[in-house]
C-alpha cells in the first residue's frame, strides 16, 4: 500500500488535492508516466476503488473525461 499525500493544485495552486503516487508517475512500476490535470477524475475513481474494497456493491466508475490527445496521461 502507497499512500496518498495532499499537495496544493499543481494548475492554480490554490486548493490541496489527494496525490495518489500510482497514478501521479512516482512509483516505479508506472514508469514515470502519469494521469494529468483531472483531480476530481481521480478521486472519482479512488472513492470508487476504496467502496468496491469495503464491499459496496452498488455506484458506476467514472473514466477520465476527454477524447484522445487532450493531456489525460503523459
Amino acid at each position: 500500500h502507497i499512500p496518498a499525500r495532499e499537495a496544493l493544485d499543481p494548475l492554480y495552486k490554490v486548493n490541496r488535492v489527494k496525490v495518489y503516487p500510482m497514478l501521479a508517475g512516482e512509483h516505479k512500476a508506472t514508469e514515470g508516466r502519469m494521469v494529468v490535470g483531472q483531480e476530481d477524475a481521480v478521486a472519482s475513481f479512488v472513492s470508487f476503488i476504496l467502496s468496491k474494497a469495503r464491499g459496496d456493491r452498488s455506484g458506476k466508475s467514472l473514466g477520465v473525461p476527454g477524447p484522445a490527445g487532450t493531456g489525460k496521461t503523459e
